[in-house]
């Protein structure tokens, strides 16, 4: 089961001052998922107070550019390609419907990435051993495959101008765009699986992994030299946070995230 963080924002007047929120998906058990968010202006996370879905494996999400957060997993104990929007303020769940693969899900064949093209507005999907896939949210009868890939791809991520497309497959770094194709940019990247990546507000490009109990690291890889280095660690319950992706918007803080009503507060520690 994959879990999300996903990072976005949204608008409150009590303020002046800002900073980015993320909202992600943290995975609690094998059919439990917790949506949750993040300010990085203070590090701060919490639960979203109706963000606690008992048996629902939510997989992948996105943020568009409208600030709406959407997602696709399994639901009530369901598993199948289910797409979903998820409230920034509660964490609560709407249902859309669900996607009409051309082959039937199975654990081999699930969802496990998500990442808004920005050119074409449609939400990108990478689906296991099959491909990449993209529709448009408020038409789930308009899923195209847009490129066949018999790989296991673990996380995906368009760049901020919908140019460039960057997945891993656990360790390996790669990049994709209709004119050059697939390249492969680095391989054996990480020492162990890569489970998320997303850039983030500055154009940086973030791995997230799984560096120790309890725990998640988010790891810049600078695109130029290829180099590493460490964004933040996060601290969670199940350690298992798996996809994130960034909004261009940004949110007043720090005080006014309490306006929020959210609850359950957990933690992040920022190497500066």
């Amino acid at each position: 089961m994959k879990a999300i963080l996903t990072l976005t924002t949204a608008a409150l007047a009590a303020s002046t001052a800002t900073a980015d929120i993320a909202y992600g998906i943290d995975d609690t058990s094998h059919s439990n998922s917790q949506l949750i968010m993040w300010d990085t202006a203070d590090g701060s996370v919490t639960n979203l107070s109706n963000g606690s879905h008992i048996r629902y494996d939510l997989e992948a999400s996105g943020i568009n550019a409208s600030n709406q957060w959407f997602m696709i997993g399994g639901g009530n104990g369901v598993v199948q390609d289910q797409v979903f929007q998820a409230s920034t303020l509660d964490g609560s769940l709407t249902s859309l419907g669900t996607l009409q693969f051309s082959n039937s899900t199975s654990g081999r064949r699930e969802v496990v990435g998500a990442s808004f093209n920005n050119q074409s507005g449609r939400l990108w999907i990478a689906r296991e051993r099959d491909g990449f896939y993209s529709f448009d949210t408020n038409d789930l009868n308009s899923l195209t495959k847009e490129y066949d890939l018999n790989k296991n791809v673990e996380a995906m991520a368009w760049n901020s101008a919908g140019s460039m497309l960057y997945f891993m497959d656990q360790k390996s770094l790669y990049s994709w765009n209709d004119t050059d194709g697939k390249q492969l940019l680095a391989r054996d990247l990480f020492d162990h699986g890569v489970e998320s990546l997303a850039f983030d507000m500055n154009g940086n490009l973030l791995a997230g992994i799984d560096s120790g109990h309890d725990q998640f690291s988010l790891i810049n890889i600078n695109l130029d030299t290829l180099s590493l280095s460490v964004f933040g660690e996060y601290d969670a319950p199940s350690g298992d946070l798996e996809s994130l992706a960034f909004s261009p918007l940004t949110i007043p803080a720090p005080g006014t995230i309490a306006l929020l009503g959210i609850g359950g507060y957990i933690g992040l520690r920022r190497r500066r």
